[in-house]
């Protein structure tokens, strides 16, 4: 994995007296691990993002293995800069306690300082962590389902919560516990839950062990999220968490594949184990346990003895719990009443008792704000930044005005304002022309979007017009952005229903017995039989009309989709139908709708991959193949299919341009309009 969990681990055994004599030397060590790159003859990354991390706040996205970061093989923490920047931030909360402990208060200031750096990461106006860019601005276009890949077997949904050294934090960012709570609904299809707990984990969250990608939901199976079910507790939802928990349990069996997803170093079993007991540490070295539901009435549990820091028996106990009677109602520490959803490792490592009342109906217990775990939270950055971007638009000649939009993205302390200023070709007009507006950023990423309506004079020749922005902040460089309204002669093709449109294809994904090496549709040499396909021209399939590309020879036919803006027609439709595959696996992203009022729409979209025997998230299949080629072999298994999917328009507005997804691994092949 990426990251550094070597960090946490070491922390955590420091923490429990597991270091003892060697404290000083191990704790030299990860300070240099954390703050410097690996040796240049290391057989290891470490952190290989360090050098980006020290001087941005975080690892940047688009980095180049070998050039900007070391690469000596293997998981790269610069290939996943996301869930790393999140990673080194976590770790780094986690040996500022090992440098308080040890008297190292700077080092220990530093770190905890560092330990906020997750929010470098936090975009304002989507509520998610965010891949930046090195120039400081977002990841744009970006689609937070599937991480874009910035994030390591999983997307930001998942990773959101991976925030163990400061919920706290998490919490007021996402909005306060109510807006937490009902994120964390969301992402557990709660309502679901409460109606049935087991079919749930098993189809509303990550239902396959290694199916980590372009999931809104709950991912039980691996690292990132193991936290998730306790965030409850910041939110003053305890019982929740028990909830969870319990529906967690079902995917654990006595049967072969008993063990939900994949125990690296035996991180699922141990969930399980500390859930059970309803006892679970969420920050390394934070010596902190958070509490919830225990599975069983009563258990045992012999702590072992380690010189005088720790050793006895802890007992727990919940008489009568149950999967119905889930909820705690009162809690007492070694015969002490509680409120808090926590104690501290000091109350219970030479054992004692925790003894739970519990209830088929929550209760009042752990609710409050105060009744919450501890955080750590460190210092404000007080970096000082502007960095700024301004949107393209493609539209089709006629068209009498667009919407373009700048994003700044400002990082300060407390207020500035920034002046925004636009300059467009001749005859042309931009509204507004000029602007100034305050950002207060509190140390925060603060992203702020400005619409500017530029309106284009009649008999516009298609082609392509530069407009400038020029944004200005006191105590920051002034900055210039260029950005391109392309005007295009679009025009439906075909004679079919509908508005059909001739892309501009870009792969060959056909071959045949003969050309075996012709095509490459998936980029490692397999391709359609382009003699399965249908010919070239105005086809219906799948009962959708399409005009369909030259399969044959080494014409383009597929497009991939890399967030291009394509002009549309102008019409009012209701469906967009796409014909296409996908590649490496299912991808399941978003379409933006662009309309000539100037306002967008996000169309949830998915393709299936090309070997998959039927349509996934609502997909038919449309067009099956017995085969596909190989090159340079010829004809090969597995059967291969073509795909049709349907986004749904809104047919009282005209649409100016559609914008795909991001994803190299979608492929289309034809698109049509219809009313």
């Amino acid at each position: 994995m990426t990251g550094d969990p070597v960090t946490p681990t070491l922390v955590e055994l420091w923490s429990k007296g597991f270091l003892a004599g060697h404290e000083d030397e191990a704790y030299a060590l990860l300070k240099k691990n954390a703050t410097a790159p690996a040796p240049a003859d290391s057989q290891y990354n470490g952190r290989a993002g360090v050098a980006q991390y020290d001087k941005l706040g975080y690892i940047p996205y688009g980095l180049t293995l070998g050039t900007d970061c070391p690469d000596h093989g293997g998981d790269n923490d610069c290939t996943h800069p996301a869930s790393a920047t999140l990673e080194y931030s976590a770790a780094d909360a986690a040996l500022s306690t090992m440098a308080a402990g040890l008297g190292h208060r700077s080092d220990a200031k530093q770190f905890a300082a560092r330990g906020q750096w997750y929010r470098n990461l936090w975009d304002q106006r989507t509520k998610q962590f965010r891949p930046r860019l090195a120039d400081g601005e977002f990841l744009s276009p970006y689609d937070p389902i599937s991480g874009d890949n910035a994030f390591h077997e999983s997307g930001a949904y998942q990773y959101t919560w991976l925030v163990p050294q400061d919920p706290t934090g998490l919490v007021s960012l996402l909005g306060g516990r109510a807006a937490s709570e009902k994120r964390l609904d969301d992402f557990f299809a709660y309502p679901h839950l409460i109606a049935d707990p087991a079919g749930t984990a098993r189809t509303d969250w990550v239902s396959s062990p290694y199916d980590y990608y372009a999931k809104t939901t709950y991912n039980p199976n691996n690292e990132p999220d193991l936290l998730a079910p306790y965030m409850y507790l910041w939110t003053g939802a305890p019982a929740k968490t028990a909830t969870v928990i319990r529906a967690a349990y079902t995917l654990f069996t006595t049967g072969p594949d008993g063990m939900t997803g994949n125990d690296d170093l035996g991180e699922m079993s141990s969930w399980y184990v500390m859930s059970s007991l309803g006892i679970y540490p969420t920050m390394s070295g934070s010596n902190d346990f958070v509490l919830s539901t225990p599975q069983f009435p009563s258990t045992t549990v012999t702590i072992g003895r380690y010189g005088a820091t720790q050793g006895g028996t802890l007992r727990i106990s919940a008489p009568g719990v149950s999967d119905s009677a889930r909820y705690i109602t009162a809690a007492k520490v070694d015969d002490r009443s509680t409120q808090r959803s926590w104690v501290p490792w000091s109350a219970i490592r030479h054992g004692g008792s925790l003894a739970y009342t519990v209830s088929a109906t929550p209760g009042s217990w752990a609710t409050k704000t105060q009744d919450a775990p501890p955080s750590l939270h460190g210092p404000d950055d007080r970096r000082t930044t502007l960095s700024a971007s301004a949107s393209s638009a493609v539209a089709p000649t006629g068209t009498p005005t667009v919407r373009l939009t700048s994003s700044v993205v400002a990082q300060w302390p407390h207020r500035r304002l920034i002046t925004q200023r636009v300059s467009v070709p001749a005859g042309w007009t931009a509204r507004p022309a000029s602007k100034t507006f305050a950002v207060r950023s509190e140390g925060l990423p603060t992203g702020v979007d400005t619409p500017v309506t530029i309106h284009i004079p009649a008999g516009t020749a298609a082609g392509s017009y530069p407009v400038t922005f020029r944004f200005t902040a006191p105590g920051v460089s002034s900055l210039t952005r260029h950005a391109t309204v392309t005007l295009k002669d679009a025009k439906c093709a075909g004679t079919g229903a509908g508005c059909a449109l001739a892309l501009d294809a870009d792969l060959d994904g056909t071959a045949t017995v003969v050309a075996t090496d012709a095509g490459n549709f998936d980029g490692s040499g397999w391709s359609y039989d382009a003699a399965l396909l249908p010919p070239a021209g105005s086809r219906t399939v799948g009962g959708a009309p399409y005009f369909l590309p030259d399969p044959c020879g080494v014409a383009m036919n597929f497009l991939t989709a890399r967030g291009q803006q394509l002009a549309v027609p102008a019409g009012r439709y209701s469906t967009l139908h796409v014909l296409g595959a996908a590649h490496g696996g299912d991808v399941t992203s978003q379409v933006t709708a662009t309309y000539t009022d100037g306002t967008t729409a996000m169309v949830p979209f998915a393709l299936t991959d090309w070997a998959s025997s039927a349509g996934h998230n609502g997909n038919i299949l449309a067009i099956a193949m017995p085969h596909r080629i190989k090159s340079g072999q010829g004809v090969d298994g597995p059967p291969v299919n073509l795909y049709a999917a349907t986004l749904a328009l809104d047919a009282g507005r005209t649409v100016q341009s559609i914008t795909l997804p991001n994803n190299a691994n979608a492929e289309i092949y034809a698109l049509t309009f219809t009313a």
